[in-house]
């Protein structure tokens, strides 16, 4: 607090000679003139056609989808479309596969996870679309170039341990990129 240099570099003043406070927040205005934060200014990123995409909107709203653990959207400024990489909940791909008729609740422990995932990926995407496309173009906060195009479904989860979140279950978006970075780039 008693840092001048340090709480003048904290504050930008706009055309009329109004200082703001700079939080690192993104923040929308609602239909009632309220003022809504929705991101972080480090986790957007900018596509080939110029526009900044808001990952955690997209992200908050698959978060919505009951075959969806984890995600993580991802892109660049190289490309046109962005990526999200889809760590499936793990009673609901057996709910799936039960469903499907690829086994049944007394032989569901059979596969590991990692099995069940790769075995039946053509079935867990097709349900993923079902559920994120109608997900997200209800949603009035993702914009239509934000959607993902590509769809990467993998059994390994980010946690901690492997670098990708942080003690408090944030995602480490450097660490999730880097570890997935094989397969967003084949999408």
């Amino acid at each position: 607090m008693n840092n001048s240099e340090a709480n003048k570099d904290s504050f930008e003043k706009d055309k009329e000679g109004n200082e703001w406070f700079r939080t690192g927040d993104v923040g929308m205005v609602d239909e009632m003139g309220r003022l809504k934060i929705i991101d972080r200014i480090k986790n957007l990123f900018k596509l080939q056609q110029g526009e900044y995409v808001s990952p955690e909107a997209v992200e908050k709203v698959a978060a919505t989808c009951p075959l969806v653990l984890q995600s993580f959207l991802t892109g660049n400024s190289n490309e046109a479309n962005t990526v999200m990489v889809v760590i499936p909940e793990f009673k609901n791909v057996d709910k799936l596969c039960i469903k499907k008729g690829h086994f049944t609740e007394e032989n569901k422990n059979d596969m590991t996870y990692a099995q069940k995932v790769s075995a039946y990926i053509e079935d867990i995407k097709s349900e993923l679309h079902d559920q994120i496309v109608p997900a997200i173009k209800a949603s009035k906060e993702v914009k239509a170039f934000e959607k993902p195009h590509f769809i990467y479904i993998t059994s390994e989860e980010m946690t901690v341990e492997n670098d990708c979140m942080t003690p408090t279950f944030k995602i480490k978006r450097n660490f999730a990129e880097r570890k997935f970075a094989e397969y967003i780039k084949k999408m």
